[in-house]
């Protein structure tokens, strides 16, 4: 697939979230994203969702466990180099191949 290929990422509790450095038990909504960079286990890009509290928003998601669950760590970049960023789990239908970025 080419550059610009769309994924779903369903956010998850796991051990909560912290937005913006705050602890915060509401799981966000689930977001699709541009893959615009991708390695065996990571893959960047930015989140799509027009309303979203992520718009626009560079995301990088990591493996979480060793074998492929499914399951990532995700890691959202605030809208201000100053500000903290967003942090928590999610889970992808499939594994983003470093082919499709």
């Amino acid at each position: 697939m080419g550059a610009g290929t769309i994924i779903e990422v369903k956010p998850i509790y796991g051990w909560g979230w912290i937005v913006a450095g705050e602890p915060r038990f509401e799981v966000p909504v689930a977001f699709t994203m541009r893959l615009e960079g991708s390695q065996p286990k990571l893959w960047t890009g930015i989140v799509l969702d027009k309303g979203h509290e992520f718009e626009g928003r560079r995301v990088t998601l990591s493996q979480r466990h060793v074998e492929w669950s499914g399951i990532v760590n995700i890691l959202v970049e605030p809208p201000n180099p100053a500000d903290r960023p967003t942090a928590g789990f999610g889970q992808l239908a499939g594994r983003p191949s470093a082919q499709e970025s």
